[in-house]
């Protein structure tokens, strides 16, 4: 593929951000992509890509003209629109806020736009209105969004609702000859070898930490400290800092009894050499940096070249390294208590290596190409064929079911998609889907609703008519009125349903398909949270044949077992739904529901109502068990979700279910239900039963179910 990458950094610096995008360029390249970089400043030398086009000549470098005029985002933008027009790239990957904001105004971009927001304002009690909005138009507007961590995607997905589906995580990369060199043994005679490379800045404790020599020779242990960086990063609440910090490490290199040397700014492969001769690299950072939602590439260059990070112990730092690493401090430590820290690590330091070298393996770039060679034939747009694309207008009153398809379709130029909206289920702008379907290839009408009916009667000879019935379409009075004949194609989630509509509507079994509703299971995919196996997730409550009832009953049962469990409903309430809300039978049922919720004092300490939204990945990665104890469904993707997350699905016993998930996963009543789950935990097998929920669930991956709808719609 064609890959023009953008970062709003300075190329003449080296930091995290500047390694990362010489490291991505590399990866990249070296899986036989064409590579373009596009500068945001002028420069004659960098130390950052000296070794990357050393060994890559063949990555094109635009920069700009004027030496002292870098590219504001805008700026970089117009520059992007003007390389996309002469090289007609397939993927734009940009970095920074800002500049995403921008390359996403450009309608000749945000089709092949992929952003990395890494400058999210966090917490989101940081996160203005203004902010959120143009994260949102982000989103909405890109191909792909990247992010560095679980922790930072969920967060993204959180905040901006269009990121949700489309996010793919871009770890940092560590270079593979990082991984060459073996722990030193620190004997007699050998100092402890302290280093730290990176930027010099007040919030990761770069002035505090000249003096951690001083204070282990105070504590009988030979040591000496090795800095290397040139980029002193400016502090708006202490103006004085940087020249604080310059007087201070010029002095302590000038002195020879500080044992600390400092060596400037150095080109990668360098900095690489510095770190394999060390024992101890410093990550001792402010508590500000605790939750940043970012992993320190410094801290995986570390351990990848036997250098044994010292870290802040915060969660995210748990859960990297885990709870034994001997080597996590305090943000709010002094340089005593790091120094007694170290001296108490000593002795553990070389058994720790091999358990921090296995966990930076997982960020090599031999993984990141691997990863994302995966994530672009997943999710880049495809090739033309060269032939007039295939216009398909897609008639719905409800999307909600379309994600994938509607993304899968996307990517594939052959296509080209247009949308008849409907405000309802029986309301529409006729003028307006007149116009949008004249000249349609075909017509899908999601739903076999009104706007079906419509579209058969107003059918044109050229126009194949597609159909998907769901299942409460059979009850609907308006098929009475559809002109059968004119649908060519029927496709239904399961045979029980194609079954039904044969022999209500009398259909040509051959104009029939089965194509059932699919995920995409890399994205469900994600780390499961600690206790999950605790946690009984629901999706969606209405109408009451959901029988969220069902779940108080379980609930009920498993707590007189274990007060560990939870129920967590994510669903729109009752009364947003006024045809459910204003039917007197259904609300009583939903009344009776909170009352005995709110009459227990055991349910409400265990049951969590959260809202509806598209961030259904990220929420299930706290859920064990997802529930369907509904009496009748068409299909029910939520247990599908659930499975494809490595939750278990508990599915009750109904017409069609076992069809859909097989034996495995369907349980008799509510008491058969507390034993399934209940047996998982108490013989350590929910592991075992995750594991094969997410095999199961790969059935309904879209890669192997988009390739059925690409042969219906694109069928003359």
């Amino acid at each position: 593929m064609k890959i023009l990458i953008y970062a709003d950094l300075d190329l003449r610096l080296i930091d995290g951000s500047s390694t990362w995008l010489a490291s991505l360029a590399e990866v990249l390249s070296a899986g036989g992509h064409q590579v373009q970089l596009l500068s945001k400043v002028r420069f004659s030398e960098s130390r950052v890509l000296d070794r990357l086009l050393g060994r890559y000549p063949d990555i094109g470098l635009d920069i700009p003209e004027e030496e002292n005029s870098p590219l504001d985002p805008n700026g970089a933008a117009a520059r992007a629109s003007q390389l996309q027009e002469q090289h007609d790239f397939d993927l734009i990957i940009v970095r920074g806020f800002n500049a995403c904001v921008a390359f996403s105004k450009h309608e000749d971009l945000s089709p092949n736009l992929w952003s990395y927001i890494t400058d999210l304002p966090f917490p989101v009690d940081e996160l203005s209105k203004y902010q959120s909005e143009r994260l949102e138009q982000v989103a909405s507007r890109s191909r792909r969004m990247f992010a560095q961590t679980e922790a930072a995607r969920s967060y993204l997905e959180a905040v901006a609702p269009s990121a949700s589906g489309r996010t793919l995580l871009l770890p940092p990369m560590v270079p593979d000859e990082a991984y060459e060199s073996d722990f030193s043994t620190i004997g007699s005679g050998t100092p402890l070898r302290l280093i730290y490379a990176g930027k010099l800045a007040k919030q990761w404790h770069t002035r505090e930490m000249l003096a951690l020599p001083d204070a282990l020779r105070d504590r009988g242990v030979d040591a000496e400290l090795v800095v290397v960086g040139d980029k002193f990063q400016h502090d708006v609440d202490a103006p004085a800092w940087v020249d604080d910090m310059r007087t201070a490490l010029i002095a302590a290199e000038e002195d020879e009894n500080s044992r600390v040397t400092w060596l400037g700014g150095l080109a990668r492969n360098e900095v690489l050499k510095q770190l394999s001769r060390a024992h101890i690299g410093i990550g001792w950072r402010s508590s500000v940096l605790d939750s940043s939602l970012e992993v320190s590439t410094k801290a995986l260059e570390y351990a990848a070249s036997s250098t044994l990070p010292l870290l802040n112990l915060s969660a995210d730092h748990l859960s990297l390294w885990g709870e034994e690493y001997p080597l996590l401090v305090s943000s709010e430590d002094s340089v005593d208590d790091v120094a007694d820290c170290i001296v108490e690590a000593m002795p553990k330091l070389a058994d720790a290596v091999a358990s921090a070298r296995s966990t930076a393996f997982e960020f090599s770039m031999d993984a990141a190409a691997t990863r994302l060679d995966r994530q672009l034939v997943r999710s880049a747009r495809k090739t033309p064929s060269g032939c007039a694309p295939t216009k398909i207008v897609i008639s719905s009153h409800d999307f909600k079911f379309l994600g994938e398809l509607v993304d899968g379709l996307k990517q594939q130029p052959d296509f080209e998609l247009a949308f008849d909206g409907w405000t309802s289920l029986h309301n529409h702008d006729e003028a307006s889907s007149i116009e949008i379907k004249s000249d349609a290839d075909v017509v899908f009408c999601e739903w076999a609703g009104p706007s079906l009916v419509w579209h058969a009667a107003n059918k044109s000879p050229s126009t194949k008519l597609i159909a998907r019935l769901h299942g409460f379409e059979l009850r609907g009075a308006w098929l009475d009125d559809l002109l059968v004949d004119a649908v060519d194609q029927w496709v239904f989630v399961s045979d029980r349903y194609r079954r039904m509509a044969i022999d209500q509507l009398q259909l040509d079994e051959g104009k029939t398909s089965i194509i059932p509703n699919m995920v995409d299971a890399d994205d469900l995919n994600r780390p499961k949270l600690a206790g999950s196996e605790f946690q009984l997730g629901m999706v969606g409550i209405v109408g009451f044949g959901k029988r969220p009832d069902r779940a108080l009953d379980l609930l009920e049962t498993l707590l007189e077992h274990d007060d560990r469990y939870m129920l967590r409903f994510k669903s729109r309430p009752p009364w947003d739904y006024a045809h459910e809300w204003q039917n007197p039978l259904q609300r009583q049922l939903y009344l009776d529901f909170y009352t005995r919720i709110r009459n227990s004092e055991l349910l409400k300490s265990h049951i969590a109502f959260e809202a509806f939204s598209p961030d259904i990945a990220s929420w299930l990665r706290g859920v064990g068990f997802v529930l369907s104890p509904s009496h009748n469904e068409s299909f029910h993707l939520a247990p599908v979700e659930g499975m494809a997350s490595g939750a278990v699905p508990i599915v009750w016993q109904r017409e069609g279910a076992e069809e859909i998930f097989g034996k495995d996963w369907i349980v008799g009543d509510t008491h058969e239900a507390a034993e399934k789950i209940l047996g998982l935990n108490r013989s350590f097998e929910f592991s075992a039963a995750s594991s094969r929920a997410r095999e199961q669930s790969l059935r309904w991956d879209r890669d192997r179910v988009l390739q059925q709808w690409f042969e219906i719609l694109g069928e003359g």
